[in-house]
């Protein structure tokens, strides 16, 4: 019989308080990544703006992201979006196609879909211009929210 004074009680004790610990140590299942792409619509500005974006949440759950502050596309260039989606976390990578004429000041404005109300974590990055923007944004109807990027 164990006893609370018995060295077999503690070893017990501890190998279960381990396994207690590593049973809550092990990551929780995130799911599948998906990747996709957006289209932007690009938008000529007449002055240079700080880089910057605005994501607005539509009616119908659809973030609508405005790229603000590009320098660095022409007439006949395009942005676009790569987004990888894991559970409520989202990486979002911008693409820039220089295009072959004189840069111009510009935005640009996507549309993603396929979100439900819930609170995304989201990471905004131009690798090749090293710019980062990472904020969590509640998907609900009318959340606005405007971030620089460094």
């Amino acid at each position: 019989m164990l006893s609370f004074g018995s060295a077999e009680f503690y070893v017990i004790a501890a190998v279960i308080a381990a396994a207690i610990v590593a049973l809550a140590a092990i990551p929780s299942r995130r799911g599948a990544a998906v990747l996709t792409t957006y289209p932007g619509t690009i938008i000529d500005e007449d002055t240079l703006q700080q880089p910057a974006i605005d994501v607005e949440v539509d009616p119908d759950l659809r973030l609508i992201i405005t790229r603000r502050g590009i320098d660095s596309v022409a007439a006949d260039g395009a942005v676009s979006l790569a987004v990888t989606t894991i559970g409520f976390d989202l990486t979002i990578e911008e693409r820039i196609t220089p295009g072959k004429g004189r840069p111009q000041p510009c935005s640009a404005m996507f549309i993603l879909t396929g979100f439900g109300a819930e609170r995304y974590h989201i990471q905004y990055r131009n690798s090749n211009l090293g710019l980062l923007a990472a904020f969590s944004l509640p998907v609900r109807d009318g959340v606005k929210i405007n971030r620089p990027l460094r």
